[in-house]
This record gives C-alpha cells, structure tokens and sequence, in this order.
C-alpha cells in the first residue's frame, strides 16, 4: 500500500474504493490547484471527482493505453 504522503499527482495508481469496495485504476489530477488540500481524485471512466481518501492506493501502474493521447477530464 502507498502512504498518502507518497502520492504524486498525474500519476496513474491502482486503489480500493472505500465506497464502492472494488479495486479501479485512477489519478490525481492537479486541476484545482497544486497544493495537496486541492488534490482531487478520479477514476478511469468517470467523470466525478472525489477526495484521495476515499482510496486505499495500492500500486504505482503505467497509464492505461486507452487513455494515452487523450486530455485530462477536467471540471469546466
């Protein structure tokens, strides 16, 4: 498991939903501000931000080939 201290943002990491119990690939974009209390979390395939701790981060994982390419979703 990776300690929140160690979380990076735009990195893509495997973590367990505390909501929704099941394991899912997402990252932390910076698109609210830089600074960690602006950190935000995101999933692949969704379009709802939620806070990092609803997350047990697990691993560190390379960007899903799908997503390469593609702009961050962002709240307009």
């Amino acid at each position: 498991m990776i300690d929140q201290s160690e979380l990076e943002t735009d990195r893509y990491y495997q973590a367990v939903s505390l909501h929704r119990n099941r394991a899912e690939i997402g990252r932390l974009p910076a698109v609210f501000g830089n600074g960690r209390e602006y950190w935000t979390g995101e999933t692949i395939g969704s379009d709802i931000y939620t806070m990092p701790e609803d997350f047990l981060f697990l691993c560190e994982v390379n960007q899903p080939s799908h997503v390469q390419g593609l702009p961050a979703l962002a709240v307009q």
